[in-house]
């Protein structure tokens, strides 16, 4: 016969198993890194949750460079996000250190579904030495954007953006306004420079000047530009290309940054994208047009691509789950409504903008056959920084272009060889 202090333990016992059946019990937590501007939307997240019950997503920007230190360290201390947000050009950083996992295996069972919906380039833009391990959800396309008001107001004409450096900085020189004491009343264009990259601004002259950024010879042998040890823009069409610049700065045709364009004081805005387009028109700057991509001895620009990789870590399979689930069309056509981004599929049409901006947003998908994505070098990361910096003294005249250059390559070349290329 049970005591009565065994009665209630049974009774207590009891409880607590009811309690804990009923409770639930969490598997398993993800972390996902991603930029406030760029998070997978919170309805997928929810969508993938209740599919795969026990399973918590948690999605945030964390502080600081995470996608260099702050990705680093937490491989080290074993506990890397199950999806971490990636620009393409980290993309050999990460797969040379053995950070990402291939989704090559996975996409042979089927996990991503049928590849050929991805627009013609993209998939062979992200391999890197031949492997998968990466799929993008979105894509920009910078481009000229213009003041279609000051345009027709002008005489140019609002269907007649600039097609031609020629074009832009004659444009530039029509539309500059001095006032009173020379002062500069509105600039004919606003130039995108950046201490940080080279990827939106010099990096896309250089290429329409026909120039390369790192050697893709070595004598007569071909290399593939992984394997660059060497710089290759301190050329006739890197001096070309930062000259573009400098003529403009120097003679104060044109200034720095988005906002003069945005408040009315510059005419047209080299090099911008979708995003910044959606949010101007929605502000009321109704005046904010498209342009073509420019051509000199070439007509290229520059677009990113962007989404989420696997990192190595305890739940990869989950993971990838998780990664192919944000893949499906409509979760990438929801991702690309909230930031305003272009499509990388043909799944997936333009309309999400809305009938009120099919109008511009067209005009940046008829730029997409002449974009060049990122450059896929280990260091690429590492050396934009280096160069920049003495690029932007040549474009402002802070040095003689050639100097710059030639400084430039001389910091890269350094680089390059302490890296061991």
């Amino acid at each position: 016969m049970r005591s009565k202090k065994q009665s209630k333990l049974m009774v207590l016992l009891s409880l607590m198993t009811i309690v804990l059946l009923c409770s639930p019990v969490l598997a398993v937590e993800l972390e996902v890194w991603s930029y406030t501007n760029q998070k997978i939307p919170q309805s997928v997240i929810e969508a993938f949750e209740r599919t795969h019950p026990g399973v918590k997503i948690n999605q945030r920007q964390p502080s600081g460079d995470f996608r260099t230190e702050g990705l680093l360290v937490a491989m080290a201390a074993g506990v890397p996000p199950a999806l971490t947000h990636l620009n393409l050009d980290f993309l050999p950083m990460y797969v040379e250190n053995n950070i990402v996992e291939s989704l090559t295996p996975y996409v042979e069972k089927g996990l991503f579904g049928n590849l050929d919906v991805y627009f013609p380039g993209v998939l062979e833009s992200v391999k890197y030495k031949g492997e998968l391990y990466f799929l993008p959800h979105r894509m920009s396309v910078n481009t000229t954007l213009y003041n279609r008001q000051v345009f027709e107001e002008s005489g140019i004409g609002g269907d007649r953006p600039p097609e031609t450096w020629d074009d832009f900085i004659a444009i530039a020189k029509k539309l500059t306004i001095l006032g009173p004491n020379n002062q500069v009343e509105r600039y004919g264009a606003s130039l995108q420079v950046s201490t940080t990259t080279t990827t939106s601004w010099f990096q896309p002259v250089l290429f329409q000047a026909g120039g390369q950024w790192l050697e893709s010879r070595r004598g007569d042998i071909p290399i593939e530009i992984s394997e660059a040890g060497k710089v290759a823009f301190n050329s006739d069409e890197g001096r070309a290309a930062l000259n573009f610049y400098a003529e403009q700065l120097q003679s104060r045709i044109a200034t720095e940054g988005t906002n003069p364009f945005r408040d009315q004081k510059a005419a047209m805005l080299w090099q911008w994208y979708s995003t910044f387009v959606k949010t101007w028109r929605e502000e009321g700057r109704s005046w904010v047009d498209v342009g073509p991509i420019l051509r000199h001895k070439e007509k290229v620009g520059y677009g990113s691509l962007a989404g989420w990789v696997v990192p190595k870590g305890p739940h990869v399979d989950l993971a990838m789950e998780l990664l192919a689930f944000t893949l499906r069309p409509e979760n990438v056509r929801q991702f690309l409504i909230e930031t305003a981004f272009l499509p990388v599929r043909k799944d997936i049409g333009i309309d999400y903008f809305g009938e009120q901006h099919k109008d511009w947003a067209v005009k940046f998908i008829n730029e997409v056959p002449y974009v060049r994505f990122d450059i896929l070098h280990p260091e690429i990361r590492a050396l934009q920084p280096l160069v920049t910096k003495s690029l932007i003294k040549g474009a402002r005249g802070e040095m003689p272009v050639g100097a710059a250059l030639a400084e430039a390559e001389q910091l890269a070349n350094a680089h390059l060889k302490e890296a061991g290329y």
